[in-house]
């Protein structure tokens, strides 16, 4: 089994996957709402920047260090 690590992952409990909530239409589709879900934590976020918290910003990446 592969093992890798990710910057995206849920600012709560560290779990690298989330799913979309889901909603029944009227028509009886099941159809995406806004929020998504941590499927480790089960807490709700607006967006996946909330979910994984921007602990990384800008400044905080340093330039490569490859010549030319």
């Amino acid at each position: 089994m592969a093992t890798y690590k990710t910057v995206y992952k849920c600012r709560g409990c560290g779990t690298p996957s989330y799913k979309r909530l889901m909603e029944r239409q009227p028509s009886g589709a099941w159809l995406p709402t806004g929020p998504y879900q941590c499927c480790g934590c089960r807490n709700v976020f607006e967006s996946l920047r909330a979910w994984w918290g921007e602990s990384k910003r800008a400044g905080d990446f340093k330039p490569s260090q490859m010549p030319g």
